[in-house]
């Protein structure tokens, strides 16, 4: 069959750290593996930070294109629209892909749309969450901003296709008008391999990170944000520490210190440990691996997973934290609801409510039958996200979308 020339155009990638920059880079590995052609298009200086670092080939948009800095001014959209209008129009004639998929709807495909449109090149949109998404009361959305919202709606109407990672994603591209019969279902993947269980992995998991191995370890990855909610958990685990003094949590990620420091400020700072983000760029000449081996050994030395989202698109980590046979508790909110639903590995709490969080962590951690029961469930939901087999659903929708 065909091979395919596949345009992957990322507002974001690697080395930044988040689930769109992950799918993006898995995804790419994945269709260079199975001899697609595939290049990861992007802004100047991210491509700079990631093509020492990865096998497949990054091309960039010339210096001073419109970035993420530029949504305030998207009103001004015209001349920042031509240059890179013109740049897709070369790049199609340059290389001739027979798609382009792009991620996120602001501002890659938001500039894009109309060219390829033009061109009648197809175009496949994967919406991750804040391009579509919004929660106003901490101005979380790109869509908040009108002109924005108006060029988004715009772009995916323009679409050949639209994927979809969640219900509530879907939902959301409905209400926006986009045309049923042009959304996809599609899943984002994991590295199952990597991330599954097996006999011992837990007590070497601890020993390698230098972790306690006779406490209940609670784990949350991720930067600290509004739309995190991680400003949460000192007061969930004041109130897990009233029945469960054996715990540690254990939180991974970016500017993360202010949550020990009001940690230390309850009197509970003793039960939680903060680790920094890891550093990508550190890994030259070699292929990254995402998650990385830290992030693999956190989830195998833990006993559940916790997250404290205010929204989500649909979350890596908890795809990931299901494969790796953790239990799960999130907030009852899009993404985490629509994840846990449908696997029926997890508890769902109230988003505002310590005490209810606490409830349903304490019954993952004392009660072996209800623990046993989420943790099969999000084992046999994983067998779906591996990566291979999302590439190659992927590479169907693209084969649809273009007719190859």
């Amino acid at each position: 069959m065909k091979k395919l020339k596949i345009a992957l155009l990322a507002s974001s990638v690697l080395p930044k750290m988040g689930g769109a920059e992950v799918v993006v880079h898995n995804l790419a590995e994945g269709l260079r593996r199975e001899n697609h052609r595939v290049d990861v298009i992007t802004w100047w200086g991210q491509s700079r930070m990631i093509r020492h670092l990865v096998a497949y080939p990054v091309r960039p948009f010339l210096p001073r294109s419109l970035t993420w800095s530029g949504v305030d001014t998207w009103k001004r959209r015209g001349v920042a629209g031509l240059t890179m209008g013109l740049q897709v129009a070369f790049y199609q004639a340059r290389f001739r892909y027979n798609l382009w998929h792009i991620h996120l709807a602001f501002p890659g495909a938001a500039l894009a749309a109309g060219t390829l449109a033009r061109m009648g090149v197809p175009f496949l949109v994967t919406c991750h969450g804040a391009d579509v998404q919004t929660v106003p009361g901490i101005r979380y959305g790109l869509r908040l901003n009108p002109y924005v919202d108006k060029a988004i709606c715009a772009a995916l109407r323009q679409a050949t296709g639209v994927a979809a990672i969640s219900r509530s994603i879907r939902e959301k591209l409905l209400e926006m008008g986009v045309d049923p019969s042009r959304i996809f279902d599609m899943n984002n993947g994991i590295n199952l391999d990597a991330l599954r269980a097996r006999p011992g992995r837990r007590d070497e998991a601890r020993k390698a990170l230098g972790l306690p191995p006779d406490r209940k370890i609670i784990l949350t990855v991720g930067r600290h944000d509004r739309v995190k909610n991680m400003a949460l958990i000192p007061k969930i685990l004041v109130e897990v520490l009233r029945t469960h003094c054996d715990v540690l949590w254990v939180i991974a990620g970016r500017e993360i210190d202010p949550i020990a420091t009001e940690a230390q400020r309850l009197g509970v700072g003793n039960h939680l440990l903060v680790m920094p983000e890891i550093a990508l760029d550190g890994n030259v000449g070699k292929t990254l691996e995402c998650p990385d081996a830290r992030t693999v050994n956190l989830y195998h030395a833990s006993d559940v997973y916790v997250m404290t989202s205010l929204i989500e698109g649909m979350p890596l980590v908890l795809m990931e934290s299901m494969a790796a046979g953790l239990p799960i508790v999130a907030s009852d909110v899009p993404g985490c609801r629509d994840l846990i639903e449908r696997t029926k590995a997890g508890l769902l709490a109230n988003v505002a409510n310590p005490a209810d969080f606490a409830v349903h962590i304490g019954t993952v951690l004392s009660d072996a039958s209800a623990r046993q029961k989420l943790i099969e469930a999000g084992s046999a939901a994983a067998g779906a996200w591996a990566w291979p087999q999302v590439v190659r659903e992927h590479v169907a929708l693209y084969r649809k979308l273009c007719e190859v």
